[in-house]
């Protein structure tokens, strides 16, 4: 299975802020929209990604003022990405090793969507099902 598959799935719909606006205007986002993360663009370029993770960081360090900074303050940047046609057991793997819950989806320069941790754990488990369920039916066909 590969993120195309995924995506197909999930959807391709991006959540996103620039790099000029404040973290409490990212925070916002990421609460309106019920997500971890927000990819950062720029003129329509992939510039960051922003997460909970980032936020908080931000705040445990500089407490509360930190809402007023710009989002590349405190963004991760560059971006982790993989393309569409990325295996999901090589992404997971990767997200593991590099501590991240969210990926990119670009393909030749195009953002095509962000899959999550749990978006692939959920994949996986469908898959699995799926052999599964063959495998039964195949041993109860003889």
């Amino acid at each position: 299975m590969q993120l195309a598959d995924v995506l197909s799935v999930k959807g391709t719909e991006v959540f996103h802020t620039t790099s000029d606006a404040t973290l409490a205007e990212a925070t916002n986002l990421l609460h309106r929209h019920r997500v971890g993360a927000l990819v950062v663009l720029d003129h329509g370029a992939l510039v960051g990604i922003l997460s909970e993770r980032d936020v908080m960081t931000g705040l445990a360090t500089m407490g509360t003022a930190v809402m007023g900074d710009a989002v590349a303050a405190h963004m991760t940047s560059p971006v982790v990405t993989r393309r569409s046609t990325s295996g999901i057991n090589s992404v997971m793997e990767l997200m593991t090793e590099a501590r991240v819950r969210h990926i990119p989806v670009v393909d030749d320069g195009v953002l095509l969507g962000v899959v999550s941790i749990g978006d692939l754990v959920r994949s996986r488990i469908e898959e699995l099902e799926g052999a599964r369920r063959e495998l039964l039916d195949y041993v109860g066909a003889r």
